[in-house]
């Protein structure tokens, strides 16, 4: 008897014969990737049984049971690129694993590689080539008209960062499409512009939180600076230099994936970065040990080969941040599922 179970992300209805269960099928309506359930009396997904695509995970769960770290209500992705959430009960906040993070990475990068490192590069070399085009503009501005030219020179400099932040912004569109097993556009990188205004402005919001841990823990000693305590004022500047690393990288992790969950689910400023807190809680950790093993291997792998391996790391670690952000709110990357939720 035929397998009938809806796409995840279309709700097409699809058919496979009975021993194509588990293994990997393509939609050939939207072409997502998705894991082939087992046989069940009723489509998954469909309006009737009520059924989720991801087998029976979530259904066994019992119905009167409640859950406070579970979303109420699916969020809707509204004009996002990316269409309906792929998740069939929205963002699911889920508890992370290590392995698990970066074996689904790992599944993503091998089949993507090539294509991955191509839009990688092109941005980096992009926002490399126009920043050094704005450097001298700055540089001839400031010589050659004074006050104006320096005023002139801000705005070019701001206008540099935000042409860099809207190139950055589209890489991250490629990268979440291919996380998920869509296919993804290398003029992808050029689509960021509907989220341009939301980005920036949660990211001033975040740079400023930053700003303000650090100056509180930096204030006693330009207390004691001012006082002409010389010698306290500079172990003060010490311990408040330690204590604000540590709370900057906490706060870090807390709205970590905030720039996500504007370009993928078409949230606000405010939104972003109340949510991000939210699917963040009890992953945090999690999170720190990934990126900080990540992030040393990867130092290693370049400096041992001459930075040619930044041409493994540059797009591994692109779509790590994006598989880290989806397996947070429980939703599937290529051909893996999220699991564990909490």
């Amino acid at each position: 008897m035929p397998i009938e179970f809806r796409c995840m992300s279309c709700d097409k209805l699809l058919r496979t014969p009975d021993e194509t269960a588990g293994r990997q099928a393509k939609c050939p309506a939207c072409g997502v990737v998705m894991t082939v359930p087992e046989a069940t009396g009723s489509p998954a997904g469909s309006a009737s049984g009520g059924e989720s695509p991801f087998g029976t995970f979530y259904d066994d769960r019992p119905r009167d049971s409640v859950n406070p770290y579970e979303a109420p209500d699916e969020i809707p992705a509204g004009d996002s690129p990316f269409g309906a959430s792929l998740s069939p009960s929205g963002i699911r906040p889920t508890r992370i694993g290590f392995g698990d993070v970066l074996a689904r990475t790992w599944t993503v990068f091998t089949e993507k590689w090539g294509m991955c490192l191509a839009v990688a590069l092109v941005c980096v070399i992009i926002n490399f080539g126009v920043g050094q085009v704005s450097q001298i503009i700055c540089q001839l501005l400031i010589m050659a008209a004074g006050p104006v030219g320096i005023f002139g020179a801000i705005v070019v400099y701001v206008a540099t960062q935000v042409f860099g932040l809207w190139i950055n912004t589209g890489q991250a569109i490629f990268f979440v499409k291919t996380a998920r097993g869509h296919d993804a556009e290398f003029t992808d990188i050029f689509t960021g512009g509907p989220y341009l205004l939301r980005v920036l402005g949660a990211g001033i919001l975040f740079s400023l939180g930053g700003a303000a841990i650090l100056g509180i823990c930096l204030a006693p000693a330009g207390a004691l600076a001012l006082a002409k305590a010389e010698d306290a004022a500079i172990i003060a500047m010490i311990c408040g230099f330690s204590v604000g690393f540590i709370a900057f990288i906490a706060y870090t992790l807390t709205f970590l994936p905030y720039f996500y969950l504007i370009i993928d689910q078409n949230m606000g400023i405010i939104d972003s970065l109340t949510e991000a807190r939210r699917v963040t809680s009890g992953n945090r950790l999690t999170a720190f040990g990934i990126l900080l093993v990540t992030g040393l291997i990867g130092g290693v792998i370049t400096l041992f080969t001459c930075g040619i391996g930044l041409l493994a790391v540059l797009p591994y670690m692109s779509l790590l941040y994006v598989v880290l952000y989806l397996s947070m709110i429980g939703q599937p990357t290529a051909g893996r599922f999220a699991d564990n939720p909490i």
